[in-house]
């Protein structure tokens, strides 16, 4: 399964540009010479369909481990592997050093997380690493 992102401040869904968002100062946009982690952000909506809210479908069904994730900018195609789909409670991610630390080459997608189309204590964490293709 590959999931596509064009341009850096384009998501995957291609067609949900707008909600993505860096979290933090420090960061990288995506490339192969990237020097600190790469950051994508996306909300989600109970109560309304993924046709609306394409985010409501990033779960841990729809991107598993081992699934890739395709970045296009202006200059480069760079495709990611997925290392780790999970939840993580909410009080607990901004201490989440896989999250966190500085990883030239990872991609992290950060979601609120749905149950039963509702809201959760969690959020949904995509952690994809750069294919050595990809790098220079």
């Amino acid at each position: 399964m590959s999931r596509r992102m064009t341009k850096p401040i384009e998501a995957f869904p291609p067609t949900l540009a707008a909600t993505v968002t860096s979290l933090r100062s420090r960061w990288s946009a995506p490339s192969a010479d990237a020097t600190d982690t790469t950051y994508f952000a996306c909300h989600t909506y109970s109560g309304k369909s993924s046709d609306v809210v394409p985010c409501n479908d990033v779960t841990p069904e729809q991107v598993p481990v081992g699934s890739q994730v395709v970045v296009e900018t202006d200059s480069e195609e760079l495709t990611y592997t997925v290392t780790q789909a999970r939840t993580v409670p909410r009080n607990e991610l901004a201490n989440d050093d896989d999250v966190w630390d500085v990883n030239p080459g990872r991609l992290v997608w950060i979601s609120c997380y749905l149950e039963g189309n509702l809201y959760s204590d969690f959020n949904f964490v995509v952690i994809a690493e750069l294919d050595d293709a990809s790098a220079h």
